[in-house]
């Protein structure tokens, strides 16, 4: 019998424990949404409706933290004692229909000129409903005839990018799916086995026969087979997906810190010590983050200052080469900036944003601080992301989309901005945009191969 649900808000780390088995499913980072049911040997396993994660998809349950191997719909009959299931999440990044802009059936018919409705006595339909959708319409599939596998649902062209191919599903009593490429009868996926209910079924390229040695992929056809002739099954959002890469940032050098790694993956420097009486010392750590010399950058991170030692000491990341040794870290550290000190007592995770210079042909971004003699001190940092100043919507590229995301949070509006003072004067205001242009303007000189343009910033 299960008995408890533990929920913890900072892991986003559901436990469930039963008297004879102990499931854990680990969110990865991941949310519920509502209550979610006590879980024992058979029952199904939450579905991309049940759990979220902002900017990701649900990809599904696996039994190891690698997610090789098959995907995990129920608690298995054979689950050890404790058993966690992890969650993996991925990002959709090309669909070629949603099937949103459609809004009668001949419309959608008529997309495409060899569109082919679905084989033998199945039908096909645009849904408008969403609750029958990943968001806005679907295409509903009325097979009509049971454990037929040729019932195609869709074909369309298709590039091939990303990871493989993903789609929405929702089914009456479950379905197997499978994926041809090009109208051929090697280019074909295995069979994928999804249980009623609403899923993002995921099948990469390597478990497709040849669609790895295969340049393009020209021609996508998806088939459904149904266990009840008069079972329905609506499909959306088809595309490519890409798999998330957490960042595991390497330690070069590390004094004082120690580094573990969350339940995402990412790596977590942590210093926790209460100083002896005549013990001061600088204590640090280095990254593998590479920074060119002169160029600026914003360099976000997580942190969490669980003491207050009484005691404005700096935490500030500096530029260092290899050489790490006390006299590099005395030269480095600079107490007057205090980018974090005992003014930012902090017992959540916080983000903190602040832009950065390399000088000196410098070259790894390291954080470096001095400690007191007889102090306390408790503090992690984590999450340390390093984006180049301009790069206003945290994309990894300054493009045309970052003035306009910049023009929009200058006009008050709903905007994706991260990190809006492109000027670095501690203020956000017109001449932000005016920076910004100029960057812009000078990465299209780049591009051009214009050597004589000189760098904004």
């Amino acid at each position: 019998m299960v008995f408890a649900i533990l929920l913890s808000s900072i892991n986003s780390i559901l436990s469930v424990y039963a008297a004879e088995l102990s499931v854990k499913l680990e969110l990865n980072g991941g949310t519920p949404q509502g209550s979610l049911q006590d879980y024992s040997v058979g029952d199904t396993l939450p579905n991309c409706e049940q759990v979220s994660k902002e900017g990701f998809s649900f990809g599904g349950w696996y039994t190891n933290a690698d997610f090789t191997g098959n995907r995990v719909f129920t608690v298995s009959a054979d689950a050890m004692e404790s058993t966690t299931y992890y969650a993996r999440w991925i990002v959709l990044n090309a669909n070629f229909d949603s099937f949103d802009s459609y809004t009668t059936d001949e419309e959608l018919a008529s997309h495409w000129e060899d569109w082919k409705w679905p084989a033998q006595n199945s039908q096909t339909t645009l849904n408008t409903n969403s609750n029958h959708a990943y968001s806005g319409n679907s295409i509903k599939v009325c097979p009509n005839e049971a454990n037929k596998a040729s019932q195609l649902a869709v074909l369309s062209e298709f590039p091939k990018n990303g990871a493989g191919i993903a789609f929405w599903m929702e089914s009456t009593s479950g379905a197997a799916v499978y994926i041809k490429f090009n109208d051929n009868t090697q280019l074909v996926s295995q069979i994928r086995n999804v249980p009623a209910g609403k899923q993002i079924v995921t099948i990469p390229w390597s478990d497709i026969n040849g669609a790895l040695d295969t340049e393009f992929l020209w021609q996508t056809s998806l088939f459904v087979s149904i266990p009840n002739a008069d079972d329905v099954v609506y499909i959306d959002k088809i595309g490519t997906y890409d798999e998330i890469e957490y960042e595991k940032v390497v330690s070069n050098w590390e004094n004082g810190f120690s580094h573990s790694y969350d339940e995402n993956g990412n790596t977590v420097w942590s210093f926790s010590k209460t100083t002896d009486a005549t013990e001061s010392s600088f204590i640090g750590f280095a990254t593998d983050f590479v920074l060119e010399k002169d160029k600026k950058y914003v360099i976000a991170f997580d942190y969490k200052y669980l003491v207050n030692s009484k005691l404005a000491w700096s935490l500030e990341p500096q530029a260092v080469s290899g050489a790490f040794d006390e006299s590099e870290i005395n030269q480095q550290t600079d107490e007057s900036k205090q980018t974090l000190n005992n003014q930012n007592l902090n017992t959540n995770w916080q983000s903190r944003k602040i832009v950065f210079k390399a000088t000196n042909g410098n070259k790894y971004l390291a954080f470096f601080a001095k400690t007191a003699s007889g102090m306390q001190y408790d503090i992690s940092i984590k999450n340390i992301r390093l984006y180049d100043l301009g790069d206003v919507d945290f994309s990894r590229e300054i493009n045309t989309l970052d003035l306009a995301v910049l023009k929009k949070y200058l006009l008050g509006s709903d905007s994706t901005a991260k990190f809006t003072d492109v000027s670095d004067d501690a203020n956000t205001d017109i001449r932000d945009l005016i920076v910004l242009k100029k960057i812009l303007a000078y990465i299209d000189s780049q591009n051009d191969g214009d050597d004589a343009s000189v760098n904004p910033l």
